[in-house]
């Protein structure tokens, strides 16, 4: 097995998205659904490396982009979206 993560922001982890993850030979295209939480542990099967015949999962963890400085307009939106 494999074990990775993919940065997303705030409005796609709310919204969903489509996200590139990297194994150790190529990109995958996989999609995050709307509502993802922090630290969601997503599993890939066969993603994952070769060991015999069979290949190992890809486990990918979604890491929010939370930012660290927010505009006054943001911040009011943000107040009004949690009235």
């Amino acid at each position: 097995d494999i074990y990775t993560s993919v940065k997303v922001s705030f409005k796609d982890a709310i919204l969903g998205t489509k996200v590139q993850a990297e194994t150790l030979t190529k990109k995958i295209a996989m999609t995050i659904k709307p509502g993802t939480q922090p630290g969601t542990l997503m599993r890939l099967k066969g993603m994952g490396l070769a060991v015999g015949d069979k290949n190992g999962d890809l486990f990918v963890k979604v890491e929010i982009d939370i930012p660290e400085k927010i505009t006054d307009k943001q911040r009011e939106l943000l107040n009004k979206w949690n009235e």
